[in-house]
Parts: structure tokens; C-alpha cells; sequence
């Protein structure tokens, strides 16, 4: 299954279980389209679902449980969100919120958009699911808990005790997630009391410093990150939270306001290229005369 919209010239496709569902060259075009993103980007983020020298089998099998929503700016990939589909508990699959690299924003947020419209898609198919998140980065736990406003752990609710289940999805998504396509998985250590996750995450291209990770809107998420993890020790928060008929009306609306602010950014864009233009057919008339 493949859903796509377009406005201006940035686009938004979303794959779903693309490893069983692409046939043979448009499945290499999107995994050479994940390599291309995050070379670009220059972070070279170290995952095995990211490696260039993949055979086609080996695609096939990494990415036949995935979503995968990727941004197209320009005709150019500039972006990716790949979502694995990980086993269920009590019928409700889980669905990591997964490996984010943008390598040109289009000037809204697109990372929102990819998650938003990821789940969407799964919920549209396979009913309500418990979602996970794994990140230090204060923007994108403040993204996580404004999509799932229950999500735990979060600055907004009850730290002592983490809901029922939310445990058991955490150990699915170390078993079957982390253990599985991060590079080196006996360094990786998981406090299923406070869900830190402690790896080796320099090693994989990511930063853990503090100051120089990407912020968020509302200083609160940037004073849960700082209290909840020890950026000195590379840890990292591992979020849950369930998606409901409720929640997947909220994802509804807030990409249908993301769109619109998608356009205004496009919208800016073109008459940035409007200006360029005129000041350089008045510098070249100027020239001329």
C-alpha cells in the first residue's frame, strides 16, 4: 500500500510494509533513497536497514514489517521516518516511532508530518497500537507527548509508576527492535524502571550533547530531558503510548493543520525565488544598459 500528497514542490509518500508489497526495482529506488538521505544529511546513522550493500533478499526481509514515510523536495528525497511493526500484546501491535534522518527541511515540520501520517496509516489498517519512541532530543519528545498526550514517561504525568503493559511493550521493543538492527546490541542496557536506554549512541551518529541537540517549543520538555537523562552516560528515553479511535482523530487534524503550514512555507519559498530573480534580471538590465 503507498498514499502520497503534494503541495508545491514538496511531496510526502508513505509505504506500508513495503518489503512484501514494492516489486523489485521500486523497493531498491526507496532503499537507495534511505542511503542517499542519510549520507546527505551527513549524520550516517549506523543501522543495518541503512546499510548500502544490502542484498535485495536482505532489503526484502528488513523492511517487509516496516512503515516508511519519506519526504520529496524538489524531486529530491530530503527526508525519512521508517517505522518498524513490531508483535502485539492483547491484539494491539506494536509500532515504533523509528529512525528519523531529514537531510533538507521544507520549512515545516516534517517530522511530525512523516510520524503523524506513519501511524495513521497502520491505525487505518490494523486498529488501535501501542507506540514507542526512543530519543533524547527535546523537540522530538515534546512531538511524541503532543501526539500521544498520555505517553509515558512525559513531563505531564505520573512519573512513579509506568502503566500497565507499558513494561512487556518495552521489552518487545528491545528483543525484537533494537536487538536486532542496532550495530552492536550487547553494549545496549535498558532500566525498565525509568525506560533509559543506555548504548553506544555517539557510535551510531547520533549527538548527546545537550546543548548543541535540536530544542523544543516549551522549555518543560527541555527540563524533563535534563532531570530524566544523563546525556554524559549517551541514555536515552524509550516512550509509550497507546493510539486510540480518539488519538488517530487528533493525528487527523493536526496533519490537516501541518499541511497548511506546509503551504505557507511553499508559498514563502516561491516568492523568495521571486525576488532572486527580479534582482537579478535588474542587476543583469543594469549591466546591460
Amino acid at each position: 500500500m503507498k498514499r502520497q500528497f503534494k503541495i508545491g514542490e514538496t511531496e510526502l509518500v508513505h509505504y506500508y510494509k513495503p518489503g512484501e508489497n514494492l516489486d523489485d526495482i521500486s523497493l531498491k529506488n526507496l532503499h537507495n533513497s534511505l542511503v542517499r538521505i542519510n549520507e546527505e544529511s551527513g549524520a550516517n546513522v549506523v543501522n543495518k536497514m541503512l546499510d548500502k550493500k544490502l542484498t535485495l533478499t536482505e532489503i526484502r526481509n528488513h523492511l517487509k514489517n516496516t512503515i516508511i514515510g519519506i519526504v520529496i523536495l524538489e524531486d529530491s528525497p530530503a527526508g525519512f521516518l521508517l517505522s518498524p511493526i513490531l508483535s502485539s500484546i492483547n491484539n494491539k501491535p506494536v509500532i515504533h516511532a523509528g529512525l528519523v534522518v531529514i537531510s533538507k527541511n521544507p520549512g515545516a515540520n516534517c517530522v511530525g508530518l512523516l510520524a503523524y501520517g506513519n501511524y495513521c496509516m497502520v491505525f487505518e489498517i490494523l486498529g488501535p497500537i501501542y507506540a514507542t519512541n526512543i530519543s533524547s532530543t527535546p523537540s522530538i519528545i515534546e512531538d511524541f507527548v503532543t501526539m500521544i498526550p498520555d505517553s509515558w514517561p512525559s513531563p505531564d504525568v505520573n512519573l512513579k509508576v509506568a502503566p500497565k503493559n507499558y513494561k512487556d511493550v518495552v521489552k518487545i521493543l528491545k528483543d525484537e527492535y533494537m536487538d536486532n538492527y542496532f550495530p552492536d546490541p550487547g553494549k545496549l542496557d535498558v532500566n525498565y524502571k525509568r525506560f533509559i536506554l543506555t548504548s553506544n549512541s555517539q557510535d551510531m551518529g547520533f549527538t548527546t550533547d545537550f546543548h548543541k541537540i535540536s530544542r523544543s517549543n516549551d522549555l518543560k520538555y527541555m527540563l524533563f530531558c535534563q532531570a530524566w537523562v544523563n546525556y554524559n552516560k549517551e541514555e536515552d528515553i524509550i516512550q509509550v503510548g497507546e493510539i486510540s479511535l480518539y488519538g488517530y482523530m487528533r493525528m487527523k487534524y493536526y496533519i490537516f493543520m501541518m499541511k497548511r503550514g506546509l503551504k505557507k512555507a511553499e508559498i514563502g519559498r516561491a516568492r523568495e525565488r521571486e525576488m532572486i530573480r527580479d534582482i537579478v534580471s535588474s542587476t543583469e538590465n543594469k549591466k546591460a544598459a
